[in-house]
């Protein structure tokens, strides 16, 4: 297990959003703020973010955020919370 993990396992889940970190896109969808998303998260998970990469959609509510190790932060939100976080390689 890498410093990372170490990291990942230490932050308790559920993680409740505040409702600023859902923008309203028409009358019902909203849209993550994944800035404020990841402003939530520890300062020590942030520095493993790559903050020159773009996130891409990993399917139904689920998030890849790039690492500077090459992998992804897996990140899946249910009812304004992060309920899954792991690095993973893709």
């Amino acid at each position: 297990m890498d410093d990372l993990d170490r990291v990942i396992e230490s932050i308790s889940l559920p993680l409740t959003l505040p409702e600023a970190a859902f923008l309203l896109c028409g009358k019902e969808r909203r849209v993550p703020d994944l800035d404020l998303i990841i402003h939530q998260f520890p300062s020590q998970l942030r520095t493993y973010l790559d903050p020159n990469a773009t996130a891409s959609g990993g399917g139904h509510s689920t998030y890849l955020l790039p690492l500077m190790d090459g992998r992804f932060l897996k990140m899946r939100i249910e009812n304004h919370a992060v309920v899954e976080l792991a690095a993973i390689s893709q």
